[in-house]
């Protein structure tokens, strides 16, 4: 056993051992931000990675490369897991994962946020500005 997955285990133990406060000390920021909303262009932050959507040219960018068109978007979907595994599944908080579906195997990574709501205004926006649906899974 590596020195990072050791130390890791001791995080975990300790985490889940003080309780809820100490957790909240290790468990990481997820947050999708609205930067610009004009009706034509929609850029996203999402953990320092900035997604722009624009109607004039239906693409979805992030920086100069162009990741879909909005004709090859089949909708929107907003995901719901938890961080953590096992055990330790129900005590970890919650993640919200905004994902634009493109066909089978195919989609393009919006973000994860801890906010349900943050998420659904997100997806919304994205849905308003492609006129394609938005699914819950």
């Amino acid at each position: 056993m590596s020195f990072l997955d050791t130390l890791h285990r001791a995080v975990r133990r300790i985490a889940r051992d003080v309780g809820a406060e100490a957790r909240s000390l290790f468990e990481p920021v997820f947050a999708i931000r609205i930067l610009q909303d004009d009706g034509r262009v929609l850029v996203l932050d999402c953990r320092g990675r900035e997604l722009r959507l624009d109607r004039r040219f239906g693409t979805v960018k992030s920086g100069e490369r162009v990741l879909a068109r909005f004709g090859d978007i089949r909708g929107i979907v907003v995901s719901h897991s938890r961080l953590g595994g096992g055990h330790f599944r129900e005590e970890m908080p919650e993640l919200w994962t905004v994902t634009l579906s493109l066909g089978w195997f195919s989609r393009v990574h919006v973000g994860r946020t801890h906010d349900d709501a943050e998420a659904s205004v997100v997806a919304a926006r994205i849905a308003s500005l492609t006129g394609k649906p938005v699914r819950a899974r």
